[in-house]
């Protein structure tokens, strides 16, 4: 179908221009784990747990910040949590 050829060739929409009332961590999260570039996603599931936990407990999600500040690239391992 149409819908699948879309998800499977064009990069979903930043999660913030469909919900706006979403804080911008949670989109940060969810833009992040839905990038089209492999390369551009969380590195493996215990990055983007630690992260998740992290705003759930409302703190900055590490991962990204990491990412926003230059310390890692995106795709890479943290080396340590």
């Amino acid at each position: 179908s149409l819908l699948l050829i879309e998800a499977a060739t064009q990069q979903a929409p930043p999660l913030a221009s469909v919900a706006k009332h979403l804080p911008a961590s949670i989109c940060a999260v969810v833009d992040r784990s839905l990038a089209f570039k492999k390369e551009e996603r969380y590195p493996d599931a215990p990055t983007m747990r630690f992260d998740v936990n992290a705003i759930r407990t409302g703190k900055e999600p590490p991962y990204i910040a990491a990412i926003a500040s230059g310390k890692i690239k995106p795709g890479e391992r943290r080396s340590s949590r």
